[in-house]
């Protein structure tokens, strides 16, 4: 069969789809189901019957269709729904706080019960804080004279802060010097790569300025140069042990992590003559590698920070 959604539905036709559509809502009884399967019907027709005379009267026509009839339903559904989730969220929150209630009664009356047990604690208690006042008040006379001995170390210690603070002005004045060499020594270590270091590496015949920064380079990590030359006449080569130096992966990060607070007195003594070598300058070292460069800073800071602990540390 074909259902017509235009035409008029007669009362038993609405009245038999909104039974079907409401088969599945628990309703208290039979009684009350089907006085909302009447209203639903009364509604729909009230409004057809409505819109007949609107349209008769002021010639607007309102069309009313089965259609309007299942949003109808549809409608009382979705409301239906709505307000049995409110209910039901009203009676949790009622239960809830009735649990609460009686779960404060309760422990109302255990409080009851322990301050009926603490009233005797409560009177020693007292007994002991006036004797306690009576012993504050002797010891006010003692207290007096442990101030005067207070006050009289306060100011010791006020001349103790004073000194304190000018040597630890010193000490920042200090790292405030040393501290910026520092850190943009490693920050030029940190933009340093193997691969810059195997450039010098490559090197047979090193340039002088780049076989000075080896030289302090294996100065600071102690390594021992090689003996060349005649017997009798043989002097340091730095450059054999270097280049294995250099080709050291975890050199950068040895370098990195450098010991600064415990160098060697031994390795500061022998590092003062590059130190001191006027050739031994970042601005020098950049025309010949910048590997070089990043090592000849390292290793001036190195020097810096070592005589500026020094003075910071401690007497």
């Amino acid at each position: 069969c074909t259902i017509d959604w235009f035409t008029e539905w007669p009362a038993e036709a609405l009245r038999g789809v909104a039974t079907e559509a409401f088969a599945d809502i628990e309703f208290p009884n039979d009684t009350i189901k089907d006085g909302v399967v009447k209203l639903c019907r009364d509604i729909h027709q009230g409004v057809e019957k409505a819109s007949l005379q609107y349209a008769d009267e002021l010639r607007r026509y309102n069309y009313v269709t089965p259609t309007s009839y299942l949003e109808l339903l549809s409608t009382f559904r979705k409301v239906l729904a709505e307000k049995k989730d409110e209910l039901e969220t009203g009676k949790r929150r009622l239960t809830v706080g009735l649990d609460k209630l009686e779960s404060t009664e309760k422990a109302v009356e255990v409080m009851q019960v322990e301050l009926t047990d603490l009233k005797p604690v409560l009177v020693k208690t007292s007994q002991e804080v006036d004797e306690l006042m009576a012993k504050i008040e002797v010891d006010k006379a003692s207290a007096a004279e442990t101030k005067a001995v207070v006050e009289g170390e306060k100011e010791i210690a006020s001349v103790k802060a004073a000194e304190c603070k000018a040597i630890k002005d010193s000490a920042e004045a200090g790292l405030a010097e040393a501290l910026p060499a520092l850190d943009e020594a490693v920050k030029v270590l940190q933009n340093l790569k193997a691969s810059d270091l195997s450039e010098v590496a490559k090197y047979s015949n090193p340039p002088a300025l780049a076989k000075l920064v080896i030289e302090a380079l294996c100065v600071m990590f102690q390594i021992a140069p090689t003996k060349v030359g005649e017997a009798g006449k043989k002097v340091d080569d730095y450059w054999p042990p270097g280049k294995k130096l250099l080709g050291d992966k975890d050199l950068i990060n040895n370098m990195k992590d450098y010991d600064k607070d415990h160098i060697p007195d031994k390795v500061i003594k022998k590092i003062e003559t590059y130190i001191q070598n006027e050739n031994f300058k970042p601005e020098k070292i950049e025309s010949v590698s910048k590997a070089c460069t990043a090592m000849c800073q390292w290793t001036l800071a190195m020097h810096k920070y070592h005589y500026v602990a020094l003075e910071v540390e401690p007497k």
